[in-house]
């Protein structure tokens, strides 16, 4: 659970949010270094081994962190990485930021960053559109006034490309990045993908 979401239910009044609490309990902060460590191990991985052939994108993403208390949608910046291992599969590695906030309650929710490393399967091409599902491991960082979390889950999407032209395309997709039940973190990206 985002320690944003325990905030805001621990608070008699929502204004408290990022003045009560200014920090992450040690056992989530190691929690979430090794999970940091393990993602940007993978995403290197996916890095040399797309280094010999592969693709790369990059997507805006309009985010939703919902829970009992807040529905906020905040945008960033998604970049992608990947490399075909077998004709309809790849590995990909992604990096998302924040470009814009989204303002609740008078206070600022921002998506920090969104790192993540997925498998994604095509199972067909169709008239130049290609379908496909991902899905992975990301770790997520919200962002409330002063007070941030983050936190890691399961991760999954679908999604289309659709080819432009030879070795460019443009890309629709939808992704859950965190979900527990009380709270979910998801997003709608679109953008472009070109492979080298």
């Amino acid at each position: 659970m985002f320690k944003i979401h325990e905030n805001f239910l621990s608070c008699n009044r929502i204004y408290g949010l990022g003045y009560e609490t200014q920090g992450r309990k040690p056992n989530s902060t190691r929690k979430n270094m090794k999970t940091r460590i393990a993602i940007a191990s993978a995403l290197m991985a996916a890095s040399s081994i797309a280094s010999a052939g592969g693709y790369f994108g990059g997507s805006y993403i309009m985010a939703n962190y919902e829970n009992e208390v807040v529905d906020v949608e905040p945008s960033g910046a998604l970049l992608r990485i990947g490399a075909d291992i077998q004709p309809m599969i790849a590995i990909e590695g992604r990096l998302a930021f924040g470009l814009f906030d989204d303002d609740q309650y008078g206070i600022d929710f921002e998506l920090d960053h969104i790192l993540g490393v997925y498998v994604k399967i095509s199972p067909m091409e169709v008239q130049k559109f290609s379908p496909y599902a991902v899905f992975g491991f990301a770790e997520s960082e919200m962002s409330a006034g002063s007070f941030s979390s983050s936190e890691s889950d399961f991760s999954y999407g679908f999604g289309c490309d659709f080819e432009i032209s030879p070795g460019l395309s443009a890309n629709v997709e939808y992704a859950s990045y965190y979900d527990d039940g009380d709270e979910d973190l998801t997003g709608i990206s679109l953008g472009v993908t070109s492979r080298f």
